[in-house]
């Protein structure tokens, strides 16, 4: 199979005024523990200006809780109070006492969820990503990204997400990253990862 590909690319001694730049924000959602489960509405992007969305990427912890099934991503454009874009991730797995059963790994041009690790701790995790490449939601004042539960009860699953878009500058001060061990999963807590890499306790387990 032969793969190439072509760029067509313009030199410019200064960028065009008001040309979008690329952004990228990062957050997450990392309930305390089970009797802590947080509320049921996370804010992934909260941006101000003008721009458009490009896309997400989330990484999911499973909880042991369900409410998460009938979570909807939803993306507010200038503030209106209904989203423009509303849509279920389909996490389409089955929570219960022994196991968490995920779907199986896919992967298309806009959509996909290609890493899939089922059965930790009673939870399971897995990646998606979602872009919208051919038709970009556009904003000229501010945008907004979330995910929530229709019903209201509490997400409980930890939630790693980032979203990408172009905007003009100046843009609105992102949230402060987490440090690098809070952003471990809670339940990989005992098993060796970067964060604990090189320490005592991460070489002997």
């Amino acid at each position: 199979m032969h793969i190439y590909s072509h760029v067509d690319y313009i030199s410019l001694d200064r960028p065009p005024e008001g040309v979008g730049y690329f952004h990228a924000q990062y957050r997450q959602y990392t309930p305390a523990s089970q009797s802590e489960l947080g509320g049921s509405e996370i804010v992934t992007l909260e941006a101000e200006g003008r721009g458009h969305i490009v896309g997400f990427s989330r990484g999911f912890v499973l909880g042991p809780q369900e409410q998460i099934r009938t979570a909807r991503e939803l993306l507010q454009l200038d503030g209106s109070a209904e989203p423009l874009v509303d849509f279920s991730f389909r996490p389409n797995f089955d929570v219960s006492q022994e196991k968490a059963n995920c779907s199986p790994v896919y992967s298309y041009e806009f959509e996909g969820k290609p890493y899939v690790i089922p059965g930790i701790d009673r939870t399971g995790r897995y990646y998606s990503y979602r872009w919208f490449m051919e038709a970009p939601p556009t904003f000229s004042r501010s945008a907004k990204a979330s995910i929530a539960t229709p019903d209201r009860k509490a997400l409980g699953s930890e939630i790693y997400s980032t979203v990408y878009w172009y905007q003009a500058e100046p843009h609105k001060t992102f949230p402060a990253l987490p440090k690098l061990e809070d952003r471990v999963p809670r339940s990989l807590a005992n098993i060796d990862s970067p964060a604990r890499a090189g320490t005592e306790e991460g070489r002997t387990g």
